[in-house]
Formats: C-alpha cells, sequence, structure tokens
C-alpha cells in the first residue's frame, strides 16, 4: 500500500508541477488568440468600409483615364488627316506646321496654293465646320487676287475645346 501511496503521491507531484509550468504557455496562448480575433474583426470591418468605398474609388480612378486620354487633335498626324479631308482638290498644302503653347492650346500654320477664290473659301469653311476648331484666322490679303492664290492661315484650338477620341 505504501508503495501505491508513493507512486500515486509522485504522480500527483508531476501533474502539479506540469500544470504550473504549462500555465504560463496556456495564459500567453489565450491572449495571443485573442489579439488574432480583433485583428481579423478589424481586418473585416476595413474591407467593408473599402468595398462600400469602392465606387467612389472607381469613379476618381476612371477620372484620371479620362484626363490621360489623348485629345482628338493631340498629333499633328491628326491635323494632316483634317486638312487633306476637308481639302478641295483646287487646293494645294505645302507647308503645316503645328505648335502648343504653355496654356496648352494648338495653333496650326498652313501654307499652300489655290487655283480659285472659291475653292479657298470652301476649304477654310469646312476647316471651321470641323469639332472642336476653335478660329481660323485667314488674312485679307489671301483674297486679292482671283486665280492662282498663294494662301496661308491659322489654325487655333483651345485645349479646352478639343474633342475627345
Amino acid at each position: 500500500m505504501r508503495r501505491r501511496a508513493l507512486i500515486l503521491g509522485a504522480v500527483f507531484l508531476v501533474m502539479l508541477f506540469a500544470a504550473i509550468f504549462l500555465l504560463p504557455s496556456f495564459i500567453l496562448s489565450q491572449s495571443k488568440a485573442q489579439n488574432a480575433d480583433a485583428k481579423a474583426t478589424t481586418a473585416v470591418a476595413k474591407s467593408d468600409s473599402v468595398a462600400s468605398d469602392l465606387p467612389a474609388q472607381i469613379e476618381v480612378v476612371n477620372k484620371l483615364v479620362a484626363t490621360l486620354k489623348p485629345e482628338q487633335y493631340a498629333l499633328p498626324s491628326s491635323f494632316v488627316d483634317m486638312l487633306t479631308k476637308d481639302k478641295t482638290p483646287e487646293n494645294t498644302i505645302s507647308f503645316i506646321s503645328y505648335a502648343r503653347d504653355a496654356s496648352g492650346a494648338i495653333a496650326v500654320s498652313v501654307n499652300g496654293v489655290a487655283r480659285r477664290r472659291q475653292s479657298l473659301v470652301a476649304f477654310t469653311d469646312n476647316l471651321g465646320k470641323e469639332p472642336g476648331i476653335g478660329k481660323i484666322d485667314v488674312p485679307v490679303s489671301n483674297f486679292t487676287k482671283d486665280t492662282d492664290i498663294s494662301f496661308s492661315f491659322t489654325i487655333s484650338i483651345p485645349t479646352s475645346a478639343a474633342p475627345k477620341k
């Protein structure tokens, strides 16, 4: 009986020491579990607020993309296309100059020869009907002759008036 009492006492002491030594680990793991639960709750709340703010963020991104889109007349080749489309067969273009000033407005100078005064008038009228064209400055000296007219004019396009593609 003494042996059994001694073995049971030893087992009891071992279990008591094990419980005492494992208690800090148990408390630490419980606090870490509570921290993980708190972080998960915060992350879920954050993701819900981000999801509710998503349409506003998409709208901001769309505005930025629209700002970055090139204007219809941003490239000199677009002016060449426009001029050749609106040009009558009796007009010949010999020189095109393209410039953008500090404010972003575009100025295009066009030089050439028109066979008749009416064809030059038709050419400038067709250009004036193009969307986004601000002003066409045609000097009166272009209309002094009736035939074989050397012409030059300037097309002004403010960036606010230039349409988007």
